[in-house]
């Protein structure tokens, strides 16, 4: 009866500082998000040849409020809602929003369509998240003249869909590799270390998969399996 009791205290300790943190984040993200906006509002009056230098701050604060979002959705244990979502449209705008940043990196990225007409049961805003980690990963890692592209598939039956996003960058390291989906495992300095561990949660909680391997030749393949059809999926 004593164990029984300090495990119900425990679950309610548990679930107690699950919500505290929750709700922790959710304030920070708040104050980041305003921020981010007040500053954008101010950069738009300032004259043209003063805007850039804003740029820097307002690029790590956008990176900042994406790096509590990506930590808030790693925690959250809930299942999302699940909207009935277009699959080629939704990932050929979303890997779009990059191609100004590749750009000005000198890198190349595309996406391509290999099966269209694909429906699947997502949560936009996580799925938008998934993407944006996993294209954000590439762009961190590519050399100049490197290339990211991102193709849609389906299965031969017809279940899945698969997301590829493959690169032909430097890879992964061995010593990342084992552990890749730990958060905060990163060999490079400055960086967290948290996007390839959120973007599989989110995949988990859509009733897929993500996987990461290193190509033959040269650079990474990461592909992000997705159930197809109206029902939604058991994450």
């Amino acid at each position: 009866m004593e164990n029984e009791d300090l495990r119900r205290r425990n679950v309610k300790f548990n679930g107690l500082l699950l919500r505290e943190q929750a709700d922790f984040a959710a304030r920070v993200i708040g104050a980041l998000e305003k921020a981010a906006k007040e500053l954008k509002n101010f950069n738009v009056r300032l004259p043209a040849a003063n805007r850039k230098g804003l740029e820097p701050a307002m690029k790590n604060l956008l990176s900042s409020v994406n790096l509590m979002k990506g930590w808030q959705e790693y925690m959250d244990p809930e299942t999302p809602e699940f909207e009935d979502t277009e699959l080629s449209g939704f990932v050929s705008g979303e890997v779009g929003k990059w191609e100004k940043a590749f750009k000005q990196r000198k890198l190349s990225i595309s996406a391509a369509v290999a099966t269209p007409r694909l429906r699947a049961r997502l949560s936009p805003e996580r799925a938008k998240m998934l993407i944006y980690h996993l294209v954000k990963n590439a762009y961190e890692r590519l050399p100049s003249g490197g290339n990211l592209r991102v193709t849609l598939r389906s299965l031969e039956d017809g279940a899945r869909a698969v997301i590829s996003f493959e690169d032909n960058g430097p890879g992964f390291q061995q010593e990342t590799l084992d552990k890749l989906f730990a958060p905060f495992n990163t060999t490079d300095k400055g960086k967290a270390g948290i996007g390839l561990a959120v973007a599989r949660r989110i995949a988990e909680k859509h009733g897929g998969t993500l996987e990461v391997s290193n190509k033959k030749d040269r650079g990474a393949l990461v592909e992000v399996s997705l159930p197809l059809g109206a029902t939604a999926p058991q994450a």
